[in-house]
């Protein structure tokens, strides 16, 4: 799915269990970002996810930067 400032992909986590995760991987351009002035609310969204639990609400499973992207892995359960 492409939306505004990126993509969100559908994947999973190969590993030995019967039980495969799905994970939402949403990839943000940080040019866009800062050209738009949402780089902040970008951070502000990800420090929010990461404190919340809750069973209705996806989980934030982890965040990092490369050179041109933001990048998040949400749990989909």
């Amino acid at each position: 799915m492409v939306g505004t400032f990126g993509q969100v992909w559908l994947v999973s986590r190969e590993t030995a269990d019967v039980e495969q995760r799905a994970y939402a991987l949403k990839i943000q351009s940080k040019y866009e970002l800062c050209k738009s002035g949402q780089a902040k609310a970008v951070v502000r969204e990800k420090n929010v996810m990461m404190r919340l639990h809750h069973p209705l609400i996806c989980r934030l499973f982890g965040a990092f930067q490369v050179s041109q992207s933001f990048i998040d892995s949400i749990v989909l359960r």
